[in-house]
């Protein structure tokens, strides 16, 4: 494994490293980037510094934007090269558009994130089957009504769009009291309310003296999540499109095929020592299967 050329072997870690990250599969490239970063040896930087111009010029791989971006980040404490390449591209227009985080990612990690994340707790306000919480939308066919960019900013900024139905207001009567809750319909002649309790409650226009504008309940996930969390939840959110309500029939090829493994540093390059550059899984390496 790569890791196993740390710290004492970095040149030939990054003669390796920079093999894989010209024909390997995705999951191992963005394992050798993190491997570079983490070897801390002139000949990684070197190609980290390469990685990095092709970021700020925009030729870098879309699916491995953020790994090249965080390999800088670990590195610019100690390269003032990798340092400025780091302040060029994060002054750039293109890093505001947070395009690193729409590829790359795993779609069995964001399931586990959607579904187990205490912190993030999306399960208690969505459902990916019928049924469910209806606090809000259900995200069975989110990957359908949804391209990545916009899934991306439903994460990172959720009330720059408010599904309908969904966003929270308060209408306040001409009598002084007030009516909170989801807005669930609004006509010329009357605003229908979901209370919290689950009931409706519509109200007539000409009853009402003021209301707000719906307000998403859902907390942005940038400060919940990590970068690397966002761009898996972003890659399971894509894959579903139906097929039962588990997105299993529309989970990407990496899915299907077990290659999420890669993105918890599982692939490595093995047999170093012997010159084979063979993808291989570790666990399998431990059992003695070649």
């Amino acid at each position: 494994a790569l890791e196993l050329l740390l710290p004492d072997r970095a040149e030939k870690l990054a003669a390796h490293a920079l093999a894989t990250l010209a024909g390997r599969t995705t999951p191992e490239k963005q394992h050798a980037l993190a491997q570079l970063a983490a070897a801390g040896h002139p000949a990684a930087d070197a190609i980290l510094a390469q990685q990095g111009a092709l970021l700020v010029a925009g030729n870098c791989p879309p699916a491995l934007q953020l790994d090249v971006l965080e390999a800088l980040r670990v590195r610019s404490v100690a390269d003032s090269a990798l340092a400025k390449m780091l302040q060029s591209f994060t002054a750039s227009s293109v890093a505001s558009a947070r395009k690193e985080l729409l590829e790359g990612g795993s779609g069995a990690a964001g399931q586990d994130i959607v579904t187990n994340h205490l912190n993030a707790n999306c399960l208690a306000c969505h459902s990916v089957a019928q049924g469910g919480s209806e606090v809000g939308p259900n995200l069975r066919t989110v990957g359908v009504q949804n391209d990545r960019a916009a899934l991306l900013e439903s994460l990172l900024n959720p009330a720059a769009k408010i599904a309908v139905g969904y966003g929270l207001v308060s209408v306040t009567l001409k009598d002084t009291s007030a009516v909170t809750g989801t807005l669930a319909r609004e006509t010329p002649t009357a605003v229908t309310v979901r209370l919290f309790d689950g009931t409706m409650r519509t109200v007539p226009r000409t009853d009402i003296a003021s209301q707000t504008p719906p307000v998403s309940t859902m907390p942005p996930m940038e400060g919940i999540l990590q970068p690397r969390e966002i761009r898996d939840v972003v890659a399971y959110l894509s894959s579903l499109k139906g097929g039962g309500g588990r997105g299993r029939e529309a989970a990407p090829e990496a899915l299907r095929s077990g290659g999420e493994a890669g993105h918890k540093g599982c692939l490595f390059l093995c047999e170093l020592d012997r010159g084979v550059t063979v993808g291989r899984s570790f666990r399998s390496r431990r059992a003695g299967v070649v």
